[in-house]
């Protein structure tokens, strides 16, 4: 098999203002959810001209015998999801009992692998966005979808009679926070990317200044500045590259590292011991208040007449008595005031309460110490994502490896209008495919305002099967007698994906 990978170019416009994109009926309070491939490519051509490429840029795609780049329509985002119309036949999935499928028009590019493999999708990790249309993840940080639809209403005032005015309503798409449009661009070879990355790159920041779409008087269409992803295609969409994580601490080293505070703690002796030093030292001596009890009665005997011989005896016992009772052991009654006197060993009495020393130095208590850490957790906290909006997609399945009692080949999944040229040997009798009308007004500096040739097109999500890539084609829609000619771009931007192939 032939390698089907091309250069290609994913460009991300955040929404900085409301857009608009005229429905097929022309009804300014209908708007159309995407912007087409032609109207991009009409958006990049009227940048080119601002640049001073046009000339080269149309023999590059429209005049030429075969277009160098083609331009996928523009499809909304969100956060980091990809939304896309589901290849046709594929979508939706049989009817479930909590998610309506059918009511999606937009999936996320990471479901694509798994329609293609035709796995059962788990009604219990999606839900239809109402508003947007697009199917949305539950493990999302927003509830909310890209966009909305809302009614934008303005008024019309007659200048030249006062008082006179006329108000009207428009429908437009409004974006949340951190949302858009993207688009993709396949360069038919490496000297074309080479040719045109810079020139496009330059075309599409113009295009976020100066707006996309309708009603760019107003300021609508415009974005932020704009995000590109070069790669390989389909690669690019079906199988981005994993965004790049900061590398893991290390899981063995920090573990000693943890466990050393605990083996050298110098404070910890200490205030270890200090419940024993302060069991050791002696209560502070009474208050002088105390010691002046034992004033009077000295006073009173220096003073008073000698007591009889024989209650001598009982003062004395009495004095002893209170010595021993004192909490600073024995003293003599010449150092009553002695506050600071080392203390004397405690009796027996008291070791019961020194002997409680092990148990203050709680021990256990240290070794726990490296527990409070918990470098497991923050091992864990590292690994773990803040959120996670979708899987990584699976990688996209062989296309050369048909199942078992199935023919299976290569479809072609459109990711843009298509017109098919005259080269492109499409089997329309195979595939699953839709069809668009597609018409509108000239906007040239020559003249304005011109109804454009009505063109038939493939539209995007079908699945066409031919033997080669398609190619398509610009068709020449400039009215009649026009001074020179106005094309609208079918080029194919179309992915190669497995295909069940009907005998």
């Amino acid at each position: 098999m032939t390698d089907l990978r091309l250069p290609g170019l994913l460009v991300r416009f955040r929404a900085a203002a409301p857009f608009r994109f005229g429905p097929d009926s022309g009804a300014p309070d209908r708007v159309d959810r995407l912007c087409h491939s032609d109207t991009l490519y009409s958006a990049v051509c009227a940048a080119m001209r601002e640049l001073g490429h046009f000339e080269a840029f149309l023999e590059a795609t429209a005049v030429g015998a075969e277009s160098q780049l083609s331009f996928s329509s523009c499809f909304p985002w969100q956060d980091d999801l990809l939304f896309v119309t589901p290849p046709a036949g594929l979508w939706p999935p049989p009817a479930s009992g909590k998610v309506r499928w059918k009511g999606a028009r937009f999936v996320p590019l990471s479901l694509i692998p798994v329609l293609l493999e035709e796995k059962v999708v788990d009604e219990e990790r999606w839900v239809v966005d109402g508003s947007s249309g697009c199917l949305l993840p539950l493990n999302r940080r927003s509830p909310y979808g890209p966009y909305r639809i809302a009614m934008r209403t303005s008024a019309a005032v007659d200048r030249l009679s006062p008082g006179a005015c006329e108000v009207h309503t428009t429908a437009c798409l409004e974006f949340s926070d951190n949302a858009g449009l993207w688009c993709a661009v396949a360069f038919a070879s490496e000297a074309a990317r080479n040719r045109w990355i810079g020139p496009l790159r330059a075309a599409f920041r113009l295009l976020a200044d100066t707006g996309i779409g309708g009603e760019r008087t107003r300021g609508w269409g415009r974005s932020l500045e704009p995000r590109f992803h070069e790669g390989s295609l389909p690669d690019l969409l079906l199988a981005p590259p994993r965004k790049k994580q900061s590398p893991p601490p290390k899981p063995v080293e920090p573990l000693p590292v943890a466990a050393e505070p605990a083996e050298v703690e110098p404070v910890t002796p200490l205030e270890d011991s200090l419940p024993e030093a302060l069991d050791e030292i002696p209560e502070p001596p009474p208050p002088m208040s105390a010691v002046a009890q034992w004033e009077p009665p000295l006073v009173a005997l220096l003073e008073a007449p000698a007591p009889p011989a024989a209650l001598l005896p009982e003062a004395a016992e009495t004095m002893d008595a209170a010595a021993v009772e004192a909490p600073i052991g024995e003293a003599s009654e010449t150092e009553p005031a002695a506050g600071t006197a080392p203390p004397a060993e405690p009796e027996t009495g008291a070791e019961p309460e020194i002997e409680a020393e092990p148990e203050a130095k709680a021990e256990p208590e240290t070794e726990a110490q490296p527990e409070a850490e918990a470098p497991p957790e923050t091992f864990a906290a590292v690994e773990s994502p803040g959120t996670v909006a979708a899987e990584p997609p699976a990688p996209l399945p062989a296309l050369s490896a048909p199942e078992e009692g199935a023919a299976r080949g290569t479809g072609w999944w459109l990711l843009s209008l298509f017109n098919p040229a005259a080269s492109d040997a499409i089997d329309w009798q195979k595939g699953t495919y839709s069809l668009v009308t597609r018409s509108g007004r000239i906007e040239s500096r020559h003249r304005s305002g011109e109804v454009k040739k009505t063109v038939h097109m493939v539209a995007e999500g079908s699945v066409l099967v031919a033997a080669a890539p398609p190619k398509g084609r610009a068709a020449d829609v400039a009215p009649e007698g026009f001074p020179h000619p106005v094309y609208r771009a079918g080029f194919a931007f179309a992915i190669p994906i497995p295909w069940r192939v009907n005998s």
